[in-house]
C-alpha cells in the first residue's frame, strides 16, 4: 500500500475512561480495544491481534481505598429500593451503584 506518510494507517489501543469503583470497592474497569488510526484520529475497531506495536493497556485495576471512603446515597429512594429482590443484580451496574453506592455496597458485602 502506497500513501503519504500523514495518512498512512497505523494501529494503537484506545482505552476508555475508568469506572467507578465495583461496590465492593474492590475493582475499576474500562473499555480497551485496537483500532485503525488515520491521521491520529480513530477510524475503527479491529482485531485485538492486529495491535502488535505497544502492549494491551489494562482494563481492570485495583481501587484506591481513598475513594471507597466517598461511598454514599444520592437518592433518598435508594434505601426503598434496596429491599427489593432484584436490587443485588441491579447494583452490578455503574450507574446504579454510583448513585446508590452506600445501599448496594451493604447489600453485595
Amino acid at each position: 500500500m502506497t500513501c503519504r506518510k500523514s495518512s498512512c494507517p497505523t494501529t494503537d489501543w484506545l482505552v476508555g475512561m475508568w469506572s467507578m469503583c465495583s461496590a465492593d470497592c474492590t475493582l475499576q474497569s474500562r473499555s480497551v480495544s485496537c483500532h485503525e488510526y488515520v491521521d491520529d484520529k480513530p477510524r475503527r475497531q479491529i482485531a485485538n491481534t492486529q495491535c502488535t506495536n505497544a502492549t494491551k493497556p489494562p482494563n481492570e485495576r485495583e481501587c484506591d481505598a481513598a475513594h471507597c471512603h466517598e461511598c454514599k446515597d444520592n437518592l433518598i429512594a435508594c434505601s426503598m429500593v434496596s429491599g427489593l429482590p432484584t436490587f443485588p443484580d441491579l447494583c452490578n451496574t455503574t450507574t446504579l451503584n454510583s448513585v446508590c453506592c452506600k445501599s448496594c455496597r451493604s447489600v453485595l458485602s
